[in-house]
C-alpha cells in the first residue's frame, strides 16, 4: 500500500534557511568566543611594551583560532581546498584562513586586535607608508598608522629607560658606527636621498662580569693610581716593557698552530659544497676539523640601543661629539654630572678601524687638558673584532668570487677551478685562479 502526501512548495527553501541559520548561529557563537580571547582594554589608551609584543606570534595566533572556532577555521579550509593543492604540497590556506578570521573578529570590536597588532608593527617597521594603513585598517587586517607611531614612542622610551638603568649600574661597552638611513620607505629614490641620512648609530653592552668590572672601572683611587703609573713610566722612559707587541701574540701558544688550523677550516668549507657533502673521503681521519684552542662558552648578551644621532663619526669632531652625546642620552646631562661620571668610571669604547684611531688620536690631541674628561681618558678604545670578521667575509665574497656566486665559499671553490675567475667582481686583492693557490694564500 503506497501513502502519498502532498508535496511541500517551499521545503528546499525552508530547508536552506533552516541550514543557513543554524550555520551562522553556530559559527558566530564561536567568533564570538575567539574574539574575547582577542580582547584588548581600551585602544587608544593602551601601553604597549616589549614583553607583551613578544607573546603575539603568528603561531600562537593560528593556535588560539582552531581552539576557539573550529568549525569555522574548518569550514573556511575545506572550502579553500581544491584537487590541484593535493599535487601543489607547498600551498597552504592556514594563513589566509587565520587572517581573515581575526579579520571577522575585529569587525565585531575593535579591541579584538590581536593580529591586528602584530601586522600593524610589522608594517611601521618596514618602512609602509602612512595612506597604506588606512587601507588595512579598512579591511580589518590593521590598527591605524596613530597607534602605531604611540606603540613603537612607548616601547623606544621603555628601552631607552632600561638602557640608562643599565649605564648605571654596571660598567658597559659603548660601540658606535656611521649609519645610512633613508627618510622613510616613501622617499627612497635613486636621486632622493638628503645629507641627514648620515649619522651614527650607538649600541650599550653591559659586562657580564659585574663585580670584576666595577672593581677595574669604577674604583677612583685605583683609576688615578693606574694613570700616575702609566705617567711614571713615559717618563722612566721604560714604558716599552710594558706595552703589548705583535711578538707576544705570535708566540703566544695559541698561535703555533695559526697555519694548520686556517688550512682546517678551508678544507671543512670546501666540504660544503652540495657536490661534496656526502663524500666517503670527508670521514677520514686526516680532514676532520681541529679541536677548539678555548672553547667559548654559550652566553647571553643583551643589546641596548640608544638614539641615532646626526653625527659624522668619520670626523674627529664627529667623535668628540659622540663621546658627549653617549652620556647625555644616558641623563648624564649637566656639568657637574659629566665630571664626576669622567672622575669615577672608566669604560670600553668600541668600533672600526677608523672609529678607534681617532679616538686615540683625540686622547694625543688633549693629553695637556686639565681634567679627566676632557683628557678623555674614562675612554679606553677597544678594537671591534665584529668589523674584522666582517671585513674577512666581505674579502672572501668580493675578492674571490665570480659575478653570479652568492652561496659562500662552497661556490668560491668551484668557481674557482672551472672558470679561473676571468671576470672578479672588484678588482682588489689577489686573483686566485686555482683552489690550491687559494688554500696556500689562505692558509700561510
Amino acid at each position: 500500500m503506497r501513502i502519498r502526501g502532498k508535496a511541500h512548495v517551499e521545503a528546499a527553501s525552508q530547508l536552506k534557511s533552516w541550514a543557513f541559520n543554524t550555520t551562522v548561529d553556530v559559527l558566530r557563537r564561536e567568533l564570538a568566543i575567539h574574539a574575547q580571547s582577542t580582547k584588548a582594554g581600551d585602544v587608544e589608551r593602551e601601553v604597549v611594551d616589549a614583553e607583551s609584543l613578544k607573546k603575539l606570534t603568528f603561531d600562537a595566533i593560528s593556535e588560539d583560532v582552531q581552539t576557539n572556532a573550529p568549525q569555522l577555521y574548518s569550514m573556511l579550509m575545506s572550502v579553500c581546498k581544491s584537487p590541484r593543492q593535493e599535487k601543489n604540497t607547498q600551498k597552504d590556506a592556514k594563513f589566509s584562513v587565520t587572517l581573515l578570521i581575526n579579520a571577522l573578529a575585529y569587525q565585531l570590536s575593535n579591541k579584538n586586535n590581536q593580529m591586528q597588532k602584530l601586522i600593524c608593527i610589522y608594517l611601521k617597521a618596514k618602512g609602509v607608508p602612512k595612506s597604506c594603513f588606512f587601507f588595512f585598517q579598512k579591511a580589518g587586517l590593521s590598527l591605524s598608522y596613530e597607534w602605531s607611531r604611540k606603540a613603537l614612542d612607548q616601547i623606544s622610551a621603555a628601552a631607552m629607560e632600561a638602557a640608562i638603568a643599565v649605564f648605571e649600574d654596571r660598567p658597559c661597552i659603548t660601540v658606535y658606527d656611521n649609519i645610512r638611513l633613508a627618510q622613510a620607505v616613501k622617499h627612497e629614490r635613486a636621486s632622493h636621498k638628503t645629507v641627514t641620512d648620515n649619522g651614527t648609530a650607538i649600541t650599550i653592552v653591559p659586562m657580564r662580569n659585574k663585580e670584576l668590572a666595577i672593581a677595574l672601572l669604577r674604583n677612583p683611587n685605583a683609576i688615578t693610581d693606574h694613570w700616575a703609573s702609566i705617567t711614571q713610566r713615559y717618563r722612566s722612559g721604560d714604558i716599552r716593557q710594558y706595552q703589548l707587541r705583535a711578538s707576544d701574540l705570535f708566540n703566544h701558544p695559541g698561535f703555533q698552530q695559526w697555519g694548520k688550523r686556517m688550512t682546517s677550516n678551508i678544507i671543512y668549507y670546501l666540504f660544503e659544497i652540495p657536490g661534496l657533502q656526502k663524500s666517503e673521503k670527508r670521514k677520514h681521519r686526516l680532514l676532520q676539523p681541529l679541536d677548539p684552542v678555548h672553547q667559548l662558552s654559550l652566553t647571553k648578551d643583551i643589546f641596548y640601543m640608544a638614539e641615532p644621532v646626526p653625527m659624522e663619526e668619520q670626523t674627529y669632531g664627529g667623535n668628540y661629539s659622540i663621546t658627549k652625546e653617549v652620556p647625555r642620552q644616558m641623563k648624564i646631562d649637566t656639568d657637574e654630572k659629566l665630571f664626576e661620571w669622567a672622575l669615577e668610571h672608566m669604560g670600553a669604547w668600541g668600533g672600526d678601524v677608523l672609529t678607534i684611531n681617532r679616538l686615540r688620536h683625540l686622547q694625543r690631541m688633549k693629553a695637556d687638558d686639565s681634567s679627566r674628561l676632557e683628557r678623555m681618558q674614562h675612554i679606553i678604545p677597544v678594537f671591534g673584532w665584529m668589523h674584522l670578521d666582517m671585513n674577512l667575509c666581505n674579502a672572501i665574497f668580493y675578492h674571490h668570487y665570480s659575478e653570479n656566486s652568492n652561496s659562500g665559499l662552497a661556490r668560491d671553490a668551484a668557481a674557482l677551478s672551472s672558470s679561473g675567475l676571468n671576470k672578479p667582481t672588484k678588482s682588489r686583492g689577489p686573483a686566485y685562479h686555482t683552489v690550491d693557490e687559494l688554500m696556500s694564500s689562505c692558509s700561510t
